[in-house]
């Protein structure tokens, strides 16, 4: 499985189109990354633990039969909208927590100012 998410690997660099394809594993790394940083909200909602299992069953069954990174590339780009619903949530509460911090000094649109 490791070998279909993050093909191909630096070692394995020798043109322009492999650094293309490096891309795009650093892209699943980080997304794989992001998955397990939230992994107590995946497990406490059941909407995303079950898009997770799935998730993780494709890959499985996906990398049974790819041997090639090129193929490898090719496969992991019909899946790659399901971890990005799936860390996007996160991505949303983190930046909502940033927004919320730095406009706290603001006054919003149906509060009345401090006297």
């Amino acid at each position: 499985m490791l070998y279909f998410l993050f093909a191909p690997f630096p070692r394995l660099v020798r043109d322009v189109v492999d650094l293309l394809g490096l891309l795009d594993s650093f892209l699943y790394a980080g997304l794989i990354v992001l998955t397990w940083r939230m992994r107590r909200r995946i497990l406490l909602n059941f909407p995303l633990r079950a898009l997770t299992y799935a998730f993780i069953a494709i890959v499985a069954v996906i990398a049974l039969a790819v041997g090639n990174y090129g193929t490898a590339i090719r496969h992991r780009a019909k899946i790659v909208v399901v971890p990005i619903v799936i860390v996007a949530g996160y991505i949303s509460y983190k930046r909502s927590l940033l927004v919320d911090n730095s406009n706290s000094s603001q006054i919003g649109i149906n509060e009345k100012p401090k006297s």
